[in-house]
């Protein structure tokens, strides 16, 4: 015979068996075979109320934490970036606060300075992925940083309500 308990709201905590088990703990609800096989097949989605096996109440999560998850996934997919100009340059980069603040640092390194920092003639970065791609120029590398900036705040709208859908595509750059 099989046997099942469960907690204060009828879930599942464990199948027993009396040909395996020597001792079924108190308040274990005896199965019939047809419980039991229903029951393994859909451990998740039942719950055991009023003695018989039901479907479990679905679970459905605040607005706020489903746009939380989004924009989190959004952040961890980074941001895809198509050069029409230099297509060495095309790939999707982290957009991670530490890649973001990177990403501003050399933009206002060049910014005031009109060059690349440490004496560099071209900078290179790496996508999410790992893979490098070297921007030649200033310009080239301000349009991506420029590029990233519109990408974050179109996932920043979307956090603070302003926007109602994740930005979706690419963002394109000379």
């Amino acid at each position: 015979m099989q046997y099942a308990t469960v907690d204060a709201n009828g879930a599942l905590t464990g199948f027993y068996d009396d040909a395996v088990h020597q001792a079924i703990p108190a308040g274990a609800i005896e199965l019939t075979a047809a419980q039991y096989t229903e029951w393994v097949a859909g451990q998740t989605s039942l719950i055991w109320q009023a003695g018989a096996l039901v479907a479990a109440p679905a679970v459905v999560l605040p607005p706020a934490v489903v746009a939380a998850a989004a924009v989190q996934a959004a952040i961890a997919a980074g941001c895809p970036v198509v050069s029409a100009g230099t297509p060495a340059l095309s790939g999707t980069y982290a957009i991670d606060a530490a890649s973001t603040a990177n990403i501003n640092a050399v933009s206002t390194y060049i910014t005031v300075n009109g060059k690349f920092p440490a004496g560099q003639a071209s900078i290179p970065w790496p996508d999410i992925a790992g893979a490098v791609h070297v921007f030649p120029s200033t310009a080239s590398f301000q349009a991506f940083a420029s590029a990233v900036a519109d990408w974050v705040m179109k996932i920043s709208l979307f956090q603070m309500g302003q926007a109602s859908v994740l930005p979706t595509g690419s963002e394109t750059i000379p």
